[in-house]
This record gives C-alpha cells, sequence and structure tokens, in this order.
C-alpha cells in the first residue's frame, strides 16, 4: 500500500454512514498520482472514482465520483474538506435522472440535485460536461469547484437570483434560495 492508498484509507474506509461503516478498494490509476477506488456499504458498492492528487505543475487535486442511488453527502463534505482552493469534485449524471432533466430543462448546475450536493459540499464554480473533449475525460458530469474567488461568488449569486425571476420547480426554487441565504 502506497501513500496515495493509504490517504484514501484514512479518509474514506470506516467512515459511519446510515449506521454503517464503509469499506474502500483501491487501484493503480493511469498515473502515478491517480488511484481508482470504491466504496462499500454492508457489502453493496455505494460509488466509485478516481482520485487525482495534483502535481506541482499546477494541477490541483480532484476527485470525479459515481453514485449508484443515494447521493451521501458526508463523503462529498469530506472530499471538499480535503482538496485546496480550486481543487474540484465532478458527480456523472444521466440525460434520464433528475439532474439531467434539470440541465436539459436550463437550470443552472448548482441548482440540479448533484450539483446543490457540491454546492453543500463547498463548490462555488460549476461547469456542465455535457460531451467530453478530446473525448477522453469521461461520461457526463457536473464539476464544482472548491473557490473563494470573489468574481465566481458574485456571478454565482447573479446566476441564482437570474433562475428565480424565471422561476422554476418550488423543490428548485427552494435549493436557489437556499443557496442565496448561504452565499
Amino acid at each position: 500500500m502506497d501513500k496515495l492508498d493509504r490517504f484514501l484509507k484514512k479518509y474514506f474506509d470506516s467512515m459511519e454512514l446510515d449506521f454503517e461503516r464503509t469499506k474502500l478498494k483501491t487501484r493503480k490509476g493511469r498515473f502515478v498520482d491517480e488511484r481508482f477506488f470504491e466504496i462499500f456499504l454492508d457489502g453493496k458498492k455505494v460509488m466509485d472514482g478516481i482520485y487525482f492528487a495534483g502535481r506541482e505543475e499546477g494541477y490541483k487535486p480532484w476527485f470525479e465520483i459515481t453514485f449508484y442511488g443515494k447521493i451521501y453527502q458526508d463523503i462529498i463534505n469530506r472530499m471538499f474538506q480535503l482538496l485546496p482552493e480550486e481543487g474540484h469534485v465532478s458527480i456523472e449524471y444521466r440525460l434520464e435522472e433528475e439532474t439531467g432533466v434539470d440541465l436539459s430543462k436550463g437550470v443552472p448546475e448548482p441548482i440540479t440535485e448533484k450539483g446543490f450536493a457540491l454546492f453543500l459540499g463547498g463548490a462555488r464554480w460549476f461547469k456542465n460536461w455535457y460531451f467530453s473533449e478530446g473525448f477522453s475525460e469521461g461520461k457526463m458530469k457536473i464539476q464544482g469547484d472548491k473557490t473563494s474567488n470573489k468574481r465566481h461568488i458574485k456571478d454565482l449569486k447573479k446566476e441564482v437570483k437570474a433562475f428565480i425571476k424565471k422561476s422554476g420547480s418550488k423543490n428548485n426554487i427552494k435549493k436557489a434560495k437556499k443557496i442565496l441565504k448561504m452565499l
């Protein structure tokens, strides 16, 4: 077990979720500073993903994850706690899921189900990867960056306020108002 495996194990193995303890499995990624990982709860895989530890040349650390069923906010929160400024977490989505449907209707990323989970974790800048640039970025996902950049926060407020004015589902308006209150 190397440094990256120990890092992931320290923070994601034996987390308490739904009164059960998580079990983490890791394997080498494509690069020395990348790991594929899976998190199990009561023997059932609840998520998997990739962790990139970053590089000194300006590449910040990131997580890219897929949940199988329920979204575990505690896991997302912990990921953001471990990331430096400008690190990010991306969550995969599918067009037929709530997030995909909302995005197709023009709902801003942080107000969608998965985008809101990223916001609650600490994301303040968002990108919808609805197609892969260069075709090596993987599946559709919402990226949420950890940033305290005032311009990003100002833009986020503006986007959320505009969404509230044009309306939407009650649940989405409720999330939008919560975002504004937290910014």
